[in-house]
């Protein structure tokens, strides 16, 4: 194939000891077809596997024929883990006559997932659909969900996230701290809760702010529980308190579920996996866990690698089987994946092997900063394009945070190159970002009603009062300036009369400023915005005081292209209508876009192009992971605080072990230089890598 020119990469990353590029070994395997004799009771069931093209190796063979007690199946990143769930549910089915489609249950973690594996399912040797849809399958809160149900417990789902946050913004404001909690924050604390199995009676608060939550969680219990609700994350906290104390319908559901089968196992919190524990029932302990303890990276949702790494103890006859082939990877991709992951301690250990030979090695970029760092990305992928070659939807780039991906927005935006997010929320909407816009929109013009009750906080005041009192006191009166009308709230007392006006005059100062400078102005002036945000543990509650540097950096650095507020605002805004115009692109699976998304949302998705920008230090690994053993910011469970700052690099190390290998093809590896008016070094794990490569 051939490439655009490739000025700004090199073969090894700057910095590395080693000029070695690290290659897996590459394996041509015998298949069912050589492993399986005709004499064997079973070969019926892999001929005609195999006349579906289904060819399974040695371990695959192994794993799928693996029928009592309990396993470990470790599936590295694109090992086939999909194939030997599916063709393994279809061997028991067709070869133990004591099993019925009802005494297995498929747990994945994804509906689309769920409907995957039936899908294939069907598609088995001597499977029928009714068969199929007999099984006792679908994600962990879709099961457990039809076991309340047949146990009648009747609450309508509170599914959608507005509603919730209206039903805890009742709450705040009843409690009077509707402007001290983002609803989000709350119900976040909440849902860490639940996936802890912690009732409000069993949080154990111990600060202000702690009990505070506690609070507000046992009100949000109440209303919930009086309109006969139920969140998602009921659905496992009830279950598992349901199955604990009503032993006759544990002993039925085991009575009748005697396999299961777990997807995506390093996935799983505390619920999820004390679940488990009560419905494999001993002695036989038929359950077949599916998972890769180096593809562990929901921390923030509450997964830990401790489940998949310790299931041997509480699993004692557990037999691990590893799916160590990669197919999916070219084998220099395969191997810098090897050579990335190997340096975590929390790992059973494996190293995959490939059965694709490289046509080119991964490429490493050190531009002199995250803007050069669009502009060449951005470059290369039009030049590939215009060589028709690649297709725009051969593309994902992969970052480490949502605020990483700005520059690349805005490069694709002004290029008008075609580009979809997963679902994520834009830049400039985040909720510490559009205040500060929003001070740069009233300079402009004073009568932005919206943008008034985004600002009134930093002014002290109530949002619902200020903007009732502004609307009452313009009605009628388009030349009012709805913005100095704040100075007339009632029973305001003079020094808080002084704070407004002179917040007002600093406002209106902005006008002509260059946006960089104002937005500077803002992060600097009294009170200062930073510190102002910084200053109130309930606004940092679920997120390092890092995090709200970061943000506000980047915002600071999105504006020093433009030279008036009004040109970076209207660019702000086509940068709004562009991500609407989205939602049509996600609608169309073949559409031709390229495809941006933090690692986080790639986990289980190959490309055949992959960028990964951001391969810094303080970038990836985040700048959170250097100062984990302070953090204060967040409601972590007690179990969980032991080696902060050991478990986050680790977890790091993992992002950056799964945006490696999402790649088919080719992979294109960005360290920028220069960070947010920081000078930074390469990712130690990119240098780590090369340190022994052989």
């Amino acid at each position: 194939m051939e490439i655009a020119n490739r000025q700004h990469y090199r073969t090894t990353p700057i910095g590395a000891k080693g000029t070695t590029i690290p290659y897996s070994e590459i394996v041509t395997h015998q298949t069912t077809m050589d492993l399986v004799s005709d004499q064997e009771v079973d070969h019926h069931y892999f001929r005609a596997l195999e006349k579906e093209g289904v060819f399974l190796n040695r371990a695959q063979l192994e794993a799928v024929r693996a029928s009592r007690g309990p396993h470990l199946i470790i599936a590295g990143a694109g090992s086939g883990k999909t194939r030997v769930l599916t063709s393994r549910a279809g061997y028991l089915l067709t070869y133990d006559t004591t099993i019925r489609p009802n005494n297995m249950m498929l747990v994945t973690f994804t509906r689309k997932a769920a409907l995957e594996m039936l899908s294939r399912i069907q598609r088995l040797p001597g499977i029928s659909r009714k068969m199929a849809t007999e099984m006792v399958s679908g994600t962990f809160h879709s099961i457990f969900l039809r076991i309340l149900r047949k146990m009648k417990y009747d609450q309508q789902i509170l599914s959608n996230e507005k509603w919730k946050e209206i039903m805890v913004k009742g709450i705040l404001k009843e409690e009077r701290l509707h402007d001290s909690y983002e609803p989000e924050t709350i119900l976040s604390c909440i849902s860490s809760f639940k996936a802890n199995l912690q009732r409000p009676g069993d949080v154990l608060a111990k600060t202000p702010i702690e009990r505070e939550i506690q609070g507000i969680y046992e009100k949000y219990e109440h209303v919930k529980n009086s309109k006969n609700l139920m969140d998602f994350d009921d659905i496992l906290m009830e279950s598992y308190y349901l199955l604990k104390e009503n032993e006759s319908l544990l002993e039925r559901i085991q009575g009748t579920i005697r396999y299961v089968q777990v997807d995506e196992y390093q996935d799983v919190n505390k619920a999820q996996h004390e679940l488990i524990k009560l419905i494999v029932k001993a002695p036989d302990q038929n359950v077949f866990f599916v998972g890769d303890e180096d593809q562990v990276i929901y921390n923030f949702r509450h997964a830990t690698p401790k489940y998949i790494l310790n299931l041997s103890k509480e699993y004692p006859n557990l037999k691990t089987i590893t799916l160590g082939t990669n197919y999916r990877s070219t084998d220099s991709i395969v191997g810098l994946g090897n050579e990335i992951i190997k340096h975590n301690k929390y790992r059973l250990g494996k190293q995959l092997t490939a059965t694709k030979t490289s046509h080119t090695t991964p490429f490493y970029m050190r531009p002199s900063d995250t803007l050069e760092e669009a502009v060449q990305i951005v470059d290369n992928i039009q030049a590939d394009v215009s060589l028709r070659e690649r297709e725009y939807k051969d593309y994902a780039i992969l970052y480490r945070t949502h605020n990483n991906s700005r520059n690349i927005f805005d490069e694709l935006v002004l290029r008008d190159i075609p580009f979809v997010t997963k679902n994520e929320k834009v830049f400039y909407e985040h909720p510490l970002v559009k205040p500060v816009l929003d001070h740069l929109r009233l300079s402009q013009n004073p009568n932005l009603i919206e943008a008034i009750e985004s600002v009134a906080p930093s002014m002290y005041l109530n949002k619902e009062k200020a903007v009732q009192h502004v609307l009452e006191a313009t009605l009628g009166q388009q030349k009012k300036n709805m913005l100095r009308s704040l100075l007339v709230v009632p029973s305001l007392k003079p020094f808080q009369m002084q704070k407004i006006y002179d917040r007002i005059e600093f406002i209106e100062g902005l006008k002509d400023k260059k946006p960089v400078d104002a937005i500077r102005e803002v992060r600097k002036g009294q009170p200062k915005y930073d510190e102002y945000l910084e200053s109130d543990e309930r606004k940092t509650l679920t997120q390092q005081k890092e995090m709200v540097r970061e943000t506000m950096d980047e915002l600071e650095a999105s504006a020093t292209r433009f030279n008036t507020i009004e040109e970076y605002l209207a660019f702000i805004d086509k940068i709004l209508d562009k991500y609407k115009n989205m939602e049509q692109l996600r609608k169309e699976p073949n559409a031709d876009c390229i495809q941006l998304m933090t690692i986080h949302s790639a986990k289980g998705l190959e490309f055949p192009v992959v960028y990964v920008i951001g391969f810094s230090q303080t970038i990836l690994p985040h700048a959170s992971a250097f100062s984990a053993n302070d953090k204060q910011d967040r409601l972590i469970p007690e179990e969980n605080k032991e080696q902060l700052e050991d478990n986050a690099f680790e977890e790091e190390r993992r992002l950056a072990y799964v945006a490696v290998t999402r790649a088919q093809e080719e992979l294109y590896l960005s360290s920028p230089q220069e960070y947010r008016n920081k000078t930074v070094d390469v990712s130690k794990f990119l240098l780590d890598a090369f340190s022994s490569a052989k």
